[in-house]
């Protein structure tokens, strides 16, 4: 089971991780990167995320646009042990 209970985009990133006591992270769309390529800034988004999840779990945020800030992420977990599955998110999962 991910450790991820819950996401809410609308001001940049904020998860709920699940847990007792919950613990809340955010990523405000003020600290979103504002130079370099989009393929970069997703590159730093999804690198601080990666810091501050649980390692069984993934994170990958893609930029639609920056002005103004159209993006969307998917969270998965790496290994389901109730199947025995792995699951690796693919690289154009929005589409």
């Amino acid at each position: 089971m991910p450790s991820i209970a819950g996401i809410n985009l609308s001001n940049g990133i904020t998860m709920n991780l699940g847990g007792s006591p919950a613990v809340t992270i955010a990523y405000p769309i003020s600290s979103f990167p504002t130079t370099g390529t989009i393929a970069q800034r997703e590159a730093t988004i999804n690198a601080w995320w990666a810091s501050r999840i649980a390692a069984g779990d993934q994170f990958q945020c893609h930029i639609y646009s920056t002005s103004p800030w159209k993006y969307t992420v998917i969270v998965a977990n790496k290994y389901d042990s109730s199947t025995g599955l792995s699951y690796v998110i693919p690289a154009d999962w929005w589409v």
